[in-house]
């Protein structure tokens, strides 16, 4: 009996751990290569009509973006006020006359 009870514990504990594990293959070589080649900063999906890149990147790094065109995270921050600060960029550049297209 007690070996019966040990074997139907393993196997529901088995069974529980089944959920943890991730089962989608990684990417290698060059799926991986392509997909970060895919990957944009987020300026890129902020459009105004008649901007140049020039002055895009500039309205960008006026509301807090990177001269890469990305975002960083300070570090220490809370999330809440990672959150304001990624949304005071957001309506800095709406004030700027530019619309988040991310469907790009």
């Amino acid at each position: 009996m007690k070996q019966i009870i040990i074997f139907l514990l393993l196997g529901l504990t088995s069974v529980l751990f089944l959920g943890c594990i991730n089962i989608e293959p990684a990417l290698s070589g060059k799926e991986y290569e392509e997909y970060q080649k895919n990957i944009k900063p987020v300026l890129y999906y902020w459009n105004k009509t008649g901007a140049t890149g020039e002055q895009k990147t500039k309205d960008w790094m006026n509301c807090g973006g990177d001269a890469d065109g990305g975002w960083h995270y300070i570090r220490g921050a809370t999330q809440k006020q990672e959150d304001i600060r990624s949304k005071n960029a957001d309506n800095c550049m709406i004030k700027k006359g530019y619309t988040y297209e991310r469907t790009r």
